[in-house]
């Protein structure tokens, strides 16, 4: 038997050749013995150990994974390909490598990391699926990435692109940026630890083995004397072995990566690790511009800030970093540099507040007194727009239901119940009247026998089988009613002639005369049990032309159910040339149709396509998901008025109160998503239009930006009330649209009607959101700013021009674009604002214009919470400032 000696593999200690195992590690040491001459030589000891750990590995996994292969080892795991045979699919196994022993500080650093990782949810970090330990042997599955490390790339190629690069580095941000948010600094961050999956070659962070909790008391050393982490990318706070790292040490290392990718070398080099770590902790590296000409000088001024010696001259998150990163992307800058003020680089609190003051208006800006001066000529302009006929009957709600009640009471119903007023316009009468009479002969008209406005007093179920509902016009008229009966409903059937004798005593009663208007067709409805009838007459007098012999006429209807009169009402008729005139089917409006279809299938596409590739920040997910909660409790009590109504057991009110809260509780998901995903988009084309929805969930204070927008946008709707009326004017008089002479605002739709700004306030947010992801869609696809801001407009116009509103197109383009050149040039906030405040405010304006004190109060109260934004944010100016002032001037002091 040879006695030469040999090394085991393990703990390198002396062994006679022909030893099987280790005496003092116990690590087996595989020999193979020439048959021929007796000799033994080492075998193939990778080999055979390999089988030999795989065999383990499998005997620990069980039954239902199949072991295939090894994949790679690194210092002290290596990872096996195996499959799954429930679930049909290959995966990932991470175990400690089988060739060292086994202590109890190499299996808590693996289990450290099974913990970490399994705390962690990013798209950007992969998951683990399942912990376990069989035989001696720990391991944790986790999905197979099909891929190549960064580190290969970077071998291969050996210079990233620019805008992959930034991609990539942004991704590996956000993933960490998870990790920094539970405390986890991975301190081992490093081409190796970055996979590309797929053909997108989507950043995966890997290799959390070394990561420690942020703040814990870590040596820096391991137990073997050895730094911890890759001296190369160390941080110089870790090559000095700092005891606790934070999240900035990460964020060195990443830059590290970068600069890599960037110029295909690394800022310091050298043959010895001592001299490398003299150089990292002493040396400031050279600019990537100057290794590497080609490279954007924004790109090397945000790596260079987050290379900074110090770890608070860095950027203060990984958030911050990954935004700074997107803000020198090519389609950033080019949409930036439109509004003069594009930086290339995050700034930190001071700098942000400090740039905010110098974008707030003062009083000496000229838009200032522009926007002063439009919101008051458009307020008075706007008196032309509103029918005092109208807007009186609008704030008699109490009166129009109190000539309800009268009126039932007349026709011998006992306890009316419970009124549901809703007040209503008839556009299409209005739209003919302006587009045939004078402004005054319209609101005459509109007023009197072609009743425009009313109050429509639903009184529901009366009796078992029947339930009342009444019209009041101006000067509290009763201009229709319906009393509604089942049809199978038993009644006395009377002959026609009897049913016309009820049917014009019931005219007459309403104050119209025989020799005023003329019969012109009846028909009868035989039903199961009863027979009805239905008579109209038209007025004689006052026939609106159209063209030619084509003119519009007052009808009068009566419908007589059995023996009684049970349906009565007036209306314009208008001529059928009128409609196929007014919605002509043009070739204009079915290429605008196709537009449209185009338009929305590819939205959906940039909805499906870019909210994969973007990897929204998982932060504002979970923000969403806990906004969404907050929402669906407070539906709670919201919905314990209907509950209450529908207790009298009927099921029909019990599901329409199922299906109301599913539906509005499906809408404030939709809006939550749009406006997440929005926010991550916006701020990867242009960051300073977000709102800040990240500082927000994190309960941090307001964005400093935030007052700015809110002062520019409160300019910008002035200046939007002001247009906005002259665009109507203009509108109405080229289309003839239903804007002058007629119109009353929806506010006094609602029982209580400041609730009506607040309802507006909730869908201008969501509506600015939209606007800000179709800029942002369009920005990502090469657009122009300009163009980027119209294609919101431009959308809605195509949509109202096939629904044949032209006269609204002029109107709704150029306020549209208006806000999404708001939102866009100066914040989310300014946006909705501008979508807020000019019809809030003219629903103000309306309230206190209106008669009777509830409306006065109604007004005043709602132009106070239209304006609480403005006077927070200027009350907020001085002390944001004014501190953001003087900590600058304490830190110019210091230097």
């Amino acid at each position: 038997m040879s006695t030469a000696t040999r090394t085991c593999p393990s703990c390198v200690a002396a062994l006679p050749a022909d030893a099987v195992f280790c005496h003092k590690c116990g690590t087996a040491t595989p020999m193979e013995i020439v048959a021929a001459t007796g000799e033994v030589h080492a075998g193939d000891v990778q080999e055979i150990e390999e089988a030999a750990r795989r065999s383990a590995l499998q005997q620990a996994l069980g039954e239902n994974y199949d072991v295939r292969r090894l994949l790679g080892r690194g210092g002290f795991a290596e990872v096996y390909v195996a499959w799954d045979k429930r679930l049909k699919r290959e995966i990932a196994v991470k175990t400690i490598r089988g060739d060292l022993v086994v202590n109890d500080s190499l299996l808590e650093r693996f289990q450290r990391e099974a913990e970490a990782v399994a705390k962690l949810r990013h798209p950007n970090i992969v998951p683990i699926y399942a912990v376990g330990e069989s035989n001696g042997i720990a391991y944790f599955t986790m999905p197979l990435i099909e891929g190549q490390s960064l580190a290969d790339v970077i071998g291969r190629d050996g210079r990233v692109p620019l805008d992959e690069t930034i991609r990539i580095m942004r991704e590996a941000a956000m993933a960490l940026h998870a990790a920094h948010r539970i405390g986890l600094v991975h301190r081992d961050i490093k081409p190796e630890n970055i996979m590309l999956e797929g053909p997108e070659r989507s950043a995966i962070v890997m290799d959390f083995g070394i990561a420690k909790t942020e703040g814990s008391e870590g040596k820096g050393l391991t137990g073997t004397g050895m730094l911890v982490g890759t001296p190369q990318y160390m941080s110089p706070e870790q090559a000095v072995g700092e005891r606790s790292l934070g999240a900035g040490s990460d964020q060195y290392s990443l830059a590290m990566v970068g600069y890599r990718m960037l110029t295909g070398r690394l800022p310091f080099e050298s043959d010895s690790i001592q001299t490398l770590i003299f150089k990292t902790v002493t040396s400031v590296p050279p600019l990537a511009t100057e290794v590497a000409p080609d490279v954007p000088r924004a790109i090397s001024d945000v790596l260079a800030k987050a290379l900074s010696k110090r770890s608070e001259d860095r950027y203060e998150s990984m958030a911050a970093f990954a935004t700074a990163l997107g803000q020198t992307q090519s389609g950033a800058a080019r949409i930036g540099t439109t509004s003069g003020s594009f930086r290339s680089t995050q700034p930190n609190l001071a700098a942000r507040v400090q740039s905010s003051r110098e974008a707030m208006p003062t009083v000496r800006h000229p838009l200032v007194w522009v926007a002063i001066v439009a919101t008051i000529g458009g307020l008075l302009a706007g008196t032309r727009t509103k029918s005092p006929a109208g807007v009186a009957l609008a704030a008699n709600r109490a009166e129009a239901v109190f000539a309800a009640r009268n009126f039932l009471k007349e026709r011998g119903v006992a306890s009316p119940g419970a009124a549901d007023p809703s007040f209503s316009t008839r556009d299409a009468v209005l739209e003919y009247l302006q587009r045939t009479l004078t402004s005054d002969s319209t609101e005459k008209r509109a007023a009197t026998d072609a009743p425009v406005w009313r109050w429509s007093i639903d009184f529901g179920k009366i009796t078992s089988d029947s339930d009342w509902t009444i019209d009041v016009g101006p000067d509290n008229r009763i201009v229709g009613f319906r009393h509604r009966i089942l049809d199978s409903a038993q009644g006395p059937t009377i002959s026609h002639d009897s049913a016309r004798v009820l049917a014009e005593h019931e005219i007459e009663a309403r104050g119209w005369t025989r020799a005023a208007i003329e019969p012109t067709r009846d028909s009868t409805i035989t039903r199961k049990h009863r027979v009805d009838h239905l008579f109209r007459w038209r007025k004689k007098a006052d026939a609106i032309a159209w063209k030619g012999s084509d003119s519009a006429y007052v009808e009068i209807r009566a419908g007589v159910n059995g023996a009684a009169v049970t349906d009565y009402s007036i209306a314009l008729k208008t001529p059928d040339s009128y409609q196929t005139d007014t919605n002509p089917k043009t070739p204009f409006q079915f290429i605008s149709a196709i537009g449209i279809t185009i338009l929305v299938v590819m939205g959906l596409f940039a909805f499906v396509f870019l909210t994969t590739r973007q990897r929204v920040d998982e932060l504002q997910w979970k923000m969403g998901a806990r906004i969404l909660a907050a929402a669906c409790v407070c539906l709670v009590p919201a919905a314990i008025p209907a509950i209450s109504a529908a207790s009298s057991g009927t099921s029909a009110a019990l599901l329409t109160l199922l299906f109301s809260t599913i539906g509005f509780g499906f809408l404030l998901a939709c809006g939550l998503l749009v406006t997440v995903i929005s926010e991550s988009l916006a701020a990867q084309e242009n960051p300073k239009s977000v709102l800040g929805l990240d500082e927000l969930s994190r309960a941090r204070s307001l964005p400093p930006e935030a007052i700015a927008s809110t002062v520019w946008g409160y300019m910008l709707a002035g200046i939007a009330v002001g247009a906005m009326t002259l665009l109507r004017l203009a509108a109405s008089t080229l289309f003839g649209d239903r804007f002058v002479g007629g119109t009353v605002n929806s506010v006094f739709g609602f029982t209580w009607p400041s609730v009506y700004v607040l309802v507006m306030l909730g869908a201008s947010m969501i509506g600015v959101f939209v606007v800000l992801y179709l800029i942002a869609v369009s920005a990502r696809w090469k657009l122009t700013a300009p163009l980027a801001m119209y294609v919101p407009a431009l959308l809605t116009s195509l949509i109202m021009i096939v629904k044949g509103h032209t006269g609204s197109v002029l109107v709704n383009t150029v306020f549209l674009f208006l806000v999404g050149y708001a939102a866009w040039k100066h914040g989310v906030v300014a946006g909705i604002i501008v979508l807020w405040v000019p019809d809030a405010i003219d629903a103000a304006f309306t309230l206190i214009r209106a008669p009777g004190a509830d409306t006065m109060t109604a007004g005043v109260f709602t132009i106070a919470v239209l304006f609480i934004p403005l006077v927070a944010a200027l009350i907020a100016r001085p002390r944001m400032f004014g501190a953001a002032v003087q900590r600058t001037s304490t830190e110019v002091r210091t230097l």
